[in-house]
């Protein structure tokens, strides 16, 4: 299950606003499934709202636009193949 056209019309249905721009942050962060998983609905849903409450936030409407979330998220993978390289925990060390 994706975000899609369809789903963010069934959004504006009950009453959410989402702008154009919200529109194209959702259907970039959430519009394909991610390999090897898939979105239940319920964690559709629950990744949307979540979306839509920070892009409420000027702050969190920019760090949407700049992808800070994307960033962050690359990040995290990162550190966790240098903890698996190095063989350990954090904690370990």
């Amino acid at each position: 299950m994706i975000v899609d056209r369809k789903y963010i019309e069934k959004i504006r249905q009950n009453m959410i606003e989402v702008s154009e721009e919200l529109e194209g942050i959702l259907i970039d962060r959430l519009g394909k499934e991610p390999e090897p998983y898939t979105y239940s609905g319920q964690d559709l849903y629950e990744q949307t709202r979540k979306i839509i409450e920070l892009y409420r936030s000027p702050k969190g409407r920019l760090e949407l636009i700049y992808g800070v979330d994307k960033l962050e998220k690359q990040l995290e993978i990162l550190q966790s193949k240098i903890w698996d390289e190095l063989g350990g925990n954090k904690e370990d060390f």
